[in-house]
């Protein structure tokens, strides 16, 4: 079977998956390119910052619970970037007083923009595939 094959099937039973979570659950609703369980959310990994520890076309999981409080330099979070789209890059900075994250993703050569704690959405803690 051809890889794509394989990523359609495992796209489609984490559908069902998700499914069976939120109807057992009565919670969210499913958007575009994400699945919503309270606390977590998965979205399908596209462009290649992040390269090779998330790879194109992968699922991550998002623990939207998890407190900023408690990142450290190092974890890999979900944020709103400053031209407003969603980003999954690695904490290189974090800066409490400020209330400011600095990222890089892991392909990229230079750091993102900082952004404030405001932008956070969570924490990844799941490659899925």
């Amino acid at each position: 079977m051809k890889i794509k094959g394989v990523k359609f099937i495992v796209a489609v039973v984490m559908i069902i998956i998700s499914l069976e979570v939120i109807v057992s659950i009565g919670e969210d609703s499913i958007g575009e390119t994400k699945f919503q369980i309270p606390c977590y959310e998965i979205f399908l990994g596209n462009g290649g910052s992040m390269f090779p520890t998330i790879k194109e076309g992968v699922f991550v999981k998002v623990d939207k619970c998890y407190s900023i409080g408690d990142l450290k330099v190092g974890d890999i979070i979900s944020f709103i970037n400053i031209d407003g789209s969603p980003t999954a890059h690695r904490v290189i900075d974090l800066d409490f007083k400020s209330r400011l994250i600095q990222t890089r993703g892991d392909n990229n050569k230079g750091a993102d923009s900082k952004v404030g704690f405001e932008n956070y959405r969570g924490k990844i803690i799941t490659v899925l595939i």
